[in-house]
């Protein structure tokens, strides 16, 4: 778009619009010399109890249109002033968060690392859990892919040999397969015998809304080819996640989400009691992109592995993949090659 040169923001607008699950969220739209752009926000299912709150959203669209009459009059030089002023006049991670991706869009204030690198995937296959109504207990279920073409490869596959076996390929909320008559250790079975043994399983337990049994965590990571594992514990749960780190975490990645919240606090505390070799990073759970940077860089001074992730209820808008190269991420989390919505962060990846 362009860099910050003193051009003020002319109009600010904010309107409701519907996310993949057909629920209200919000779209922002501003005018910088007569160039108009914008940028939606998506929500989560299983929202962690340490993310940013969020306020019903007719009330941000009023609180983001009264905002944007100040910020019409401002002048403001970098995303960190800008970022900071939002916090000072919201703690709503929807009000605040349409607004600090919008303003780096067009401001283009994200890093630009020198090589872009490009992060591997981890394609979503099966999901259950609060994701879909399915006989499956596991949240998601992945398989690691090197590019989009192989991702869609071994999605493709999938879905033949399911369908061969009779099995369910309706999908859940993210775009993965959701059965309703097979078990969380058919599904990794199905998974090893279709792609062989060196395939690599990525599991997301869900923490607090997994209702299986904490053994199932150590099971499957002792008899399955599993690359990673996040939220095998809920996000309290501080001495089930340091045994399992302590038994497991050389062995995979052991990825905190609701754990860490994209939230520093959270990650010092994870980070001193060694809990986790990676992390997840969601701007929504933080509400603005200048503390999502900020966490990033802890995590990295700290040497753990970076992965993007969408939420459950997302938009169109590819932002993350634009975060994911912006970050030098090692991996992203888009969801299955099966939704339009998922499709169009593969599709930004591939673009760019």
């Amino acid at each position: 778009m362009m860099k910050y040169q003193g051009a003020k923001i002319e109009s600010v607008k904010a309107r409701i619009i519907l996310d993949s699950r057909g629920e209200p969220t919000i779209e922002v739209e501003i005018q910088v010399l007569g160039m108009k752009v914008s940028a939606s926000v998506p929500s989560g299912t299983s929202v962690g109890k340490y993310e940013a709150p969020v306020v019903e959203p007719a009330k941000a669209v009023l609180i983001i249109n009264k905002l944007g009459k100040q910020i019409v009059k401002r002048e403001f030089a970098s995303q960190q002033i800008f970022d900071d002023w939002l916090k000072d006049h919201s703690s709503y991670a929807n009000v605040t968060l349409p607004l600090s991706i919008v303003f780096s869009r067009v401001f283009e204030t994200l890093p630009r690392p020198r090589n872009k690198k490009l992060p591997k995937l981890m394609v979503l296959v099966f999901e259950g859990g609060t994701h879909g109504d399915s006989s499956l207990k596991l949240q998601e279920i992945m398989v690691l892919a090197r590019t989009v073409r192989q991702g869609k490869k071994l999605y493709t596959e999938l879905k033949k040999a399911l369908k061969d076996k009779g099995i369910d390929t309706d999908i859940g909320l993210e775009g993965g397969f959701s059965p309703n008559n097979i078990s969380d250790k058919q599904a990794l079975e199905i998974l090893t015998k279709v792609f062989s043994k060196k395939v690599r399983l990525c599991l997301d337990f869900g923490g607090s809304y997994f209702k299986g049994s904490n053994t199932e965590q150590e099971k499957f990571t002792d008899d399955f080819p599993v690359f990673s594992i996040e939220d095998p514990f809920g996000e309290d749960d501080w001495q089930s996640w340091q045994d399992f780190y302590k038994r497991f975490g050389k062995k995979c990645l052991l990825v905190g989400d609701d754990l860490v919240a994209t939230n520093l606090s959270r990650l010092r505390k994870a980070l001193r009691m060694k809990l986790i070799n990676a992390v997840i990073v969601k701007p929504n759970q933080i509400g603005n992109i200048s503390d999502t940077l900020e966490f990033v860089k802890m995590a990295k001074k700290n040497k753990l592995k970076i992965i993007v992730s969408h939420r459950s209820g997302e938009t169109n808008d590819p932002f993350i993949a634009d975060l994911a190269l912006a970050v030098s991420a090692d991996f992203v989390k888009f969801g299955g090659l099966a939704r339009g919505e998922r499709i169009a962060k593969y599709n930004r990846l591939l673009e760019i």
